[in-house]
């Protein structure tokens, strides 16, 4: 029986720098109709948050991106679809016996506090509507040295396990396909609850990185904009990915 993933458009690749980059050129290019997947077995450079890259050994991990045009979909729900996401990979993991899954806000997910997947959401915006969506995923399956990466783990790492990392994916694809194409208006509070449920650090003092300082507070949730709420000093802050991060 042929493997299904999500019913998406599917482009496999041996290698290529980075799925994210590709599928935007294409979408550029008016290569891509309707929702599509590049697979790279390899990503040589893959990139992360930021100005961060995403290291992965060659045809030992699932990296790719996904493009999904969007309908009825406000502007304002980018960081709650990006939980849905988190949420729905976070959940797999832990399906396939992987322990202590964490969310680390902004975008990566953690087992027992080591990084084994991350992802990158790039939101195409039509005024005040969201219309597409792009969306890298990084999760590192069966590589178990992370040579120079101390805080990184994996699936094989985690359970022991060696497993197949095309049948991972098809089941990510298409429990994310189930999430798109959830009929409207979707359930967003269920999925920022989740989230908060699965947030690293959650209720505790965490350290959190400014540009400018350093400085200890409790950290509260994640609200519906994708803002960081913290208490420090009795009083409450929020703060937007770009402006902090978690030490960790």
């Amino acid at each position: 029986m042929p493997i299904d993933f999500g019913h998406f458009n599917l482009i496999k690749l041996d290698a290529t720098p980075s799925t994210n980059t590709l599928l935007k050129e294409m979408l550029q290019k008016k290569m891509v109709q309707g929702p599509t997947v590049v697979w790279a077995k390899h990503q040589t450079q893959g990139r992360g948050q930021g100005v961060r890259s995403w290291i992965s050994a060659p045809n030992k991990n699932l990296t790719l991106s996904i493009y999904s045009p969007l309908e009825g979909v406000a502007a304002t729900d980018t960081f709650l679809l990006s939980a849905g996401v988190a949420v729905t990979i976070a959940h797999l993991l832990t399906t396939f016996g992987v322990a202590a899954v964490e969310l680390k806000w902004p975008n990566d997910i953690l087992s027992g506090s080591k990084k084994i997947a991350g992802l990158l959401f790039e939101n195409i915006i039509t005024g005040t509507q969201l219309s597409g969506v792009l969306i890298g995923i990084g999760v590192n399956i069966n590589q178990t040295e992370f040579l120079g990466l101390p805080k990184a783990t994996s699936v094989a790492l985690s359970t022991g396990k060696t497993i197949d990392v095309e049948g991972f994916g098809a089941q990510l694809l298409t429990q994310i396909a189930q999430l798109l194409k959830h009929p409207m208006p979707w359930p967003t509070a269920e999925w920022l609850t989740d989230y908060n449920q699965l947030l690293y650090g959650r209720y505790q003092q965490v350290t959190l990185n400014t540009p400018d300082t350093a400085f200890t507070a409790l950290l509260k949730e994640v609200d519906a904009t994708g803002a960081l709420v913290i208490e420090n000093a009795g009083k409450t802050f929020s703060y937007a990915p770009q402006k902090i991060r978690i030490q960790y």
